[in-house]
């Protein structure tokens, strides 16, 4: 059976090790918007600082995921799902099957409304990217 979970964040990685504890023969694709495999977010800011290195805050190497069997579609964006036909397009305009699909995505910042957000100079960091 073709699991797709969408979204490659602690959710998505949590739900993708107890898939593979109840059964291991799944075939398990981990689609995720960036780049990097599951990282803890928490620390961004010892990376910000220099305390760690992105690459510290890995919860699983590209090599553990080979290892277990799951598929990593990294940097790209699920877009349009299409459940009747049980698939899917990315950003990059590929087209993927399922028999399963899961949404773990997780949330938005909550921002206040706060004057100068849109200041030159002003952003937020939510990812490794914006680090």
């Amino acid at each position: 059976m073709k699991v797709v979970v969408v979204g490659a964040g602690m959710a998505g990685n949590a739900l993708v090790d107890e898939l593979l504890n109840l059964d291991s023969s799944l075939d398990i694709h981990l689609f995720g918007e960036e780049k990097t495999p599951t990282y803890n977010r928490i620390y961004l800011t010892d990376v910000l600082s220099g305390k760690k290195l992105p690459t510290q805050l890995l919860l699983k190497n590209y090599q553990r995921f080979e290892e277990e069997g799951v598929k990593l579609h990294l940097g790209q964006r699920v877009e349009r799902i299409f459940p009747e036909s049980k698939k899917f397009i990315t950003s990059q305009g590929k087209m993927y099957s399922y028999d399963k699909l899961v949404i773990a995505t997780g949330s938005l910042p909550n921002v206040p409304p706060i004057d100068g957000l849109d200041k030159r100079g002003v952003f937020f960091f939510r990812d490794l990217e914006n680090v």
